[in-house]
């Protein structure tokens, strides 16, 4: 018999014209031998009477028998801890576990029911998140949910234990506090939160439970943490902290964790809102997350299969998008994510939701260019979000409409028309993780570039358009909560601030210009095209692309000529979107340009 398997799968198989799954019936605590039975149930009618478990398989050689149907079956080693950390000492509890629960040597069984996926969380009565438990070796004297729930009670940072207080040898930290940070690595640090099936399992089901061997802690109160330490509760205790050295590097790893936790919460709290909440949010001009977004979002967390990168999130993309869509682990990765990238411009036909950021263009192989490698990680996820929002404040295309259409599964055609041709092309600005002064040494490199090739009749010009175009013409509005809005001349650095800047004689700039620089150069060239406009692209654009407003769209695109040898004589690749100075406000549709009918390859 197959590994994982028990006969129960072909004597009682699933009907899959049918919304059936499997339930695992987990008998009592009575002894340390795990037994259990399957059942079969209408996944609708079963609704709330069971628990969903999200975890990782762990490593699939370390395995442990159970008992099922009297016969036995191979489980992970992590999954058998929690089956025996949960077990019940005197009632059958319900459960719905993959690997259990679905034949997992069967593909046509496994895509049915992980095309149910996101139904099935959504229907249990709460969620088990299984972050994993103690080595044999290791003896929890704290709960490793301490930290969390100190700061979800609204205490002080600096009340942590032994967080103000040195150790035995000078400079050392407590024994307490080093206790302290073991605990909180050990969920900081928990697999479970790079593993992709876990997005959705925590997000959908409307109750959940963290869990770290018999410790445990409600998802509601642990997303409360990250509300608590907020910028201005940190900052109520940093004069707590600053008498010590070693709890700022913690707090800035806290930080981080929590805010990765904050985008999953957003999402969970988003799901779960009534009609009229949604509307509230709706009228606020925020936007709904995009399912390209969720994809991207999570692009850095891993699975064994690359198409789990689509199917183990399809539980929280809008219901139509995938209708009538059975996810298929023989189909070619290849065709999986046109696949995806085509339903997602079909959906609301708003590509301005899934064609804005990097990766796109010829080099994934077996990919149309207006398709990511979904495969991949995509990092600056946070600073692509943010600019993709921001791309309503221009206007590239003039408030034209525009449908795109998708032929033979990989032509994307489109109208659009096309503003100037690129010249030269700078280095990419990396400066997310750089300190003060290598920003200034690359921003200095893009100057000395657009000043060497640009002829300006006054130098003030050119200081004026360099500015204009680093910060993308945008700015932070310190009097309305730091809202982003188009820039004014009056927002710009003074001459004298650059001036200094630029002769080495200071480095002090406004704060909603230099945020505004980053988020607008990020992993983003310098390129100056044929027509002597200065502009910000991805760094797979070269000179000889071209830039083209496409209809419907707030921003220029790069496109690049599609090889001679391809049969449509209009064919282009699509390398990114981009900025182009005094051009992002209808200036291109006002040209002599005529609109073609291109088509993306």
């Amino acid at each position: 018999m197959e590994r994982y398997s028990i006969p129960t799968y072909q004597t009682e198989p699933l009907d899959r014209s049918r919304r059936e799954i499997r339930l695992l019936h987990l008998h009592p605590r009575t002894t340390d031998h795990i037994t259990a039975t399957l059942s079969v149930a209408d996944l609708e009618s079963a609704a709330e009477t069971y628990s969903c478990v999200s975890y990782v398989w762990g490593n699939p050689n370390e395995t442990v028998a159970i008992e099922v149907d009297g016969h036995e079956m191979q489980i992970t080693l992590n999954l058998f801890d929690f089956l025996h950390h949960i077990r019940d000492p005197n009632d059958i509890l319900i459960l719905w576990v993959d690997a259990i629960c679905i034949n997992q040597n069967d593909l046509e069984e496994k895509s049915h029911q992980v095309a149910m996926m996101g139904d099935i969380y959504f229907g249990c009565s709460v969620v088990h998140a299984w972050l994993g438990t103690p080595s044999s070796e290791m003896v929890l004297e704290i709960n490793p949910f301490a930290t969390f729930e100190h700061i979800a009670d609204g205490k002080h940072w600096h009340d942590l234990p032994g967080v103000l207080e040195e150790g035995d040898d000078e400079g050392a930290p407590s024994d307490v506090f080093v206790d302290q940070m073991a605990a909180f690595h050990l969920i900081a640090d928990s697999a479970w939160w790079t593993r992709s099936w876990t997005v959705q399992e925590i997000i959908l089901p409307t109750s959940g439970i963290l869990w770290y061997g018999s410790h445990s802690m409600t998802w509601d109160r642990f997303a409360l943490v990250f509300e608590r330490a907020n910028a201005a509760y940190v900052h109520c205790c940093a004069q707590g902290t600053e008498a010590t050295k070693h709890w700022g590097p913690k707090m800035d790893k806290f930080n981080r964790f929590m805010s990765s936790i904050a985008i999953i919460d957003k999402l969970r709290r988003y799901r779960q809102q009534t009609i009229e909440q949604v509307v509230d949010v709706l009228s606020s001009n925020e936007q709904p997350p995009s399912f390209h977004n969720i994809l991207l979002s999570f692009s850095g967390r891993q699975c064994k299969d690359p198409r789990d990168k689509i199917f183990s999130v399809l539980g929280l993309a809008p219901a139509r998008m995938f209708d009538a869509y059975t996810p298929n682990y023989q189909q070619p990765l290849t065709d999986c994510f046109t696949d995806v990238y085509r339903r997602m411009l079909e959906y609301d036909n708003d590509t301005s939701r899934v064609l804005l950021g990097r990766g796109f263009g010829p080099y994934n192989k077996g990919l149309p260019s207006w398709a990511r490698d979904l495969s991949k990680q995509h990092d600056g996820q946070d600073w692509e979000e943010t600019r993709a929002r921001l791309s309503g404040l221009y206007d590239c295309s003039a408030g034209s409409s525009n449908t795109v259409t998708v032929k033979d599964g990989r032509e994307l055609h489109t109208k659009a028309r096309k503003a100037d041709t690129i010249r030269v092309v700078g280095k990419p600005h990396r400066l997310q993780k750089s300190g003060v002064a290598s920003q200034i040494i690359a921003m200095l490199q893009s100057y000395e570039l657009a000043s060497e090739t640009l002829t300006y009749t006054e130098e003030a010009h050119l200081n004026k358009a360099f500015m204009r175009t680093i910060c993308a013409t945008i700015t932070q509005d310190v009097e309305d909560s730091a809202q982003w809005r188009r820039c004014e001349d009056d927002d710009l650095p003074s001459p004298e601030s650059w001036l200094s800047l630029l002769t080495g004689e200071g480095y002090t700039l406004p704060y909603t210009f230099t945020s505004a620089m980053l988020l607008a150069t990020e992993n983003r060239c310098l390129f100056i095209t044929e027509a002597g406009n200065l502009g910000m692209c991805y760094p797979v654009t070269k000179p000889g692309d071209e830039v083209w407003a496409l209809l419907g769209m707030n921003v220029p695109f790069v496109l690049r000529k599609a090889s001679k040898g391809h049969q449509l004589e209009s064919a282009y690749h699509l390398m990114g979107d981009c900025f182009l100075l005094d051009q992002m406000d209808g200036e291109i549709m006002q040209s002599g340009e005529e609109t073609k009918s291109i088509v993306l390859v």
